[in-house]
């Protein structure tokens, strides 16, 4: 628990209130955490273990990802869920609103995995006030995040391993582009 304090703390230093989220309504906050590879490898090695329970697949025209709720997460990569709650202070610094733990129990954090081919899911707005995005791998090259900010202009992010994105999620229409080459895990 140490660790996931002194995180917070860094971020708290490296976004200042002042800064917040700029009106577009949404920000990033690059190589944020360290833990994202140790938490990459243990979604895999559970999506690669034939005995353990699968995932919601979601595979329809504009969806196409495999997701892992709070409820699994729990069991497969508890500190994930440290990490969401205590983050949320810096959520609050960061955004200067009152940011709460989400009243939806079961999508309250999550883990999504796009694969190749053709992983993708549509266009759509979050439950949520604030959206956290923690991407746990790279993607250069495929599998953005477009988002469509509050002045409605369009944003193509590419996927950075320990970066986190935060939106307005009920005001940011947002997607995850196609991935092509790699698997992308947010």
């Amino acid at each position: 628990m140490r660790r996931l304090n002194k995180t917070t703390w860094l971020l708290r230093r490296a976004a200042p209130p002042e800064h917040g989220v700029p009106p577009i309504g949404h920000t990033v906050l690059r190589h944020a955490i360290k833990e994202c590879r140790d938490w990459l490898l243990q979604v895999y090695v559970h999506v690669e273990r034939t005995d353990a329970p699968g995932p919601a697949v979601i595979d329809q025209r504009a969806q196409r990802y495999q997701v892992f709720d709070r409820f699994h997460i729990d069991l497969i990569l508890p500190s994930l869920g440290l990490f969401y709650y205590a983050f949320l202070p810096t959520v609050r610094v960061v955004t200067q609103q009152d940011a709460v733990v989400s009243p939806h129990e079961r999508s309250a954090y999550s883990v999504k995995l796009y694969r190749p081919p053709n992983g993708v899911q549509g266009w759509q707005y979050d439950s949520n006030g604030i959206t956290v995005l923690l991407y746990l791998t790279d993607n250069p090259r495929s599998g953005t995040t477009i988002i469509t900010g509050v002045d409605s202009k369009e944003c193509t992010v590419s996927p950075e391993a320990d970066s986190i994105r935060l939106m307005r999620g009920r005001e940011c229409y947002h997607r995850a582009a196609p991935v092509s080459h790699a698997a992308k895990v947010v």
